[in-house]
């Protein structure tokens, strides 16, 4: 996304969306990212989205302009949505927001890039499972002083974001047990963990540096940490969520990651930094996050204990109550939380899919969540093969 800077009361923030292509027949993960994006460059012209490539030719990405309010960042996403769906329905495909292929044939496909091949030889066999889908918020830091002051303030928060996101129960048709198995499979790349902590931006750049050094990072790269500095925009990135099912809730996960990052610039202001979190337990809340979402069992990196993930969302709320406030956010928030309370999270959702319907319901569920009040424009021809009788 472009970049995204400037002062505490006008916070702009974008979103980066990844989400899978599968097969309109056999709902196995598609190839075709290259046609795909292809075609929505073609259709797309002076959009307001960017439209990516990932390290699978499986995947794609939407990624939105700089926003300045929650209702344009909703529209953006929206619209990226539509873009991209109504490209893969041209190529006999579906759009699937979901953190990691629910049905899996083969080993991915790997981009045609010399970025991703050689990631391909760097990681080995751990790359073949890393046909992965998140949602990452930029949320725009008038320094990288600033922006590493902020990570340490919203770090303890993060797996209460995953929990909420948590959108990839299963792989290879079978149930995880895991409500984000795409974290557990994330976290089997070279430091891809919590972002420790550090005192300034010098020992942020320095502890990268280590990770070049000692070959786990390419030179010029960021690290794979689920939440870091960006290495191209004036932003915080926060990558710890699964690519979020729905509309509503890429929203509502965009809007508290921006109100956890005002609230701490609002707290750096008047002097109150974060100290550091023993890294383990940090480093515990995420598996538990990713094990058990946002209905089940949790770690309190504060008290260094067992909890509830609904208690610490409830937690996260009160945290930021002000900022959201200030933001103009707080009742847009506060109702999707509400909705993200009773629905669960969509890893919950997939399980009562596959209860009905196996993991073929799973995917069809996704996929119609993906584009659930997206107004998706029909392939050419489409409407007078329906006149005439005929069908997809």
């Amino acid at each position: 996304m472009p970049a995204a800077g400037g002062a505490t009361d006008q916070l702009t923030f974008g979103v980066e969306e990844e989400f899978l292509l599968v097969d309109a027949d056999t709902l196995l993960p598609a190839p075709r990212a290259r046609a795909v994006l292809d075609r929505t460059a073609a259709s797309s012209a002076g959009h307001d989205s960017g439209f990516h490539h990932e390290l699978c030719a499986s995947v794609v990405e939407a990624a939105s302009a700089v926003c300045a309010t929650l209702p344009e960042l909703g529209a953006r996403i929206r619209s990226g949505r539509a873009a991209l769906a109504a490209s893969a329905r041209r190529e006999n495909a579906r759009l699937v927001s979901v953190g990691e292929p629910v049905l899996t044939a083969a080993e991915p496909e790997i981009t045609a890039t010399d970025h991703f091949h050689r990631m391909r030889e760097s990681y080995a066999g751990v790359v073949t499972d890393q046909e992965l889908c998140g949602c990452h918020v930029h949320v725009g830091v008038p320094d990288r002083d600033t922006g590493v002051a902020v990570l340490n303030h919203i770090t303890p928060w993060l797996p209460t974001l995953l929990a909420l996101t948590a959108n990839s129960r299963y792989r290879h048709g079978a149930d995880s047990g895991f409500h984000s198995w795409r974290m557990m499979v994330h976290t089997r790349l070279p430091a891809a963990t919590m972002p420790p902590w550090h005192a300034s931006a010098a020992a942020y750049d320095a502890d990268l540096a280590r990770l070049v050094d000692c070959g786990m990072v390419e030179p010029g790269q960021g690290s794979l940490r689920v939440a870091r500095l960006s290495r191209r925009y004036p932003t915080v990135e926060i990558r710890i969520g699964d690519a979020a099912a729905t509309v509503a809730e890429a929203v509502l996960y965009a809007a508290l990651a921006r109100a956890l990052v005002r609230r701490a610039l609002d707290d750096l202001a008047v002097g109150r930094t974060a100290g550091p979190l023993d890294h383990g337990v940090l480093d515990c809340a995420l598996w538990a996050a990713a094990r058990h979402g946002l209905h089940g069992a949790a770690v309190d990196p504060w008290r260094e204990r067992e909890t509830r993930a609904i208690d610490l969302l409830d937690a996260l709320l009160a945290h930021v109550r002000d900022a959201l406030d200030d933001l103009g956010d707080a009742a847009a928030v506060t109702a999707l939380a509400a909705a993200a309370r009773g629905r669960g999270c969509a890893a919950t959702r997939q399980r009562a899919a596959a209860a009905t319907g196996g993991a073929p319901a799973v995917v069809r569920m996704l996929g119609a969540e993906t584009v659930a009040g997206v107004r998706v424009p029909d392939p050419p021809g489409l409407v007078d093969s329906v006149r005439r009788g005929g069908g997809r």
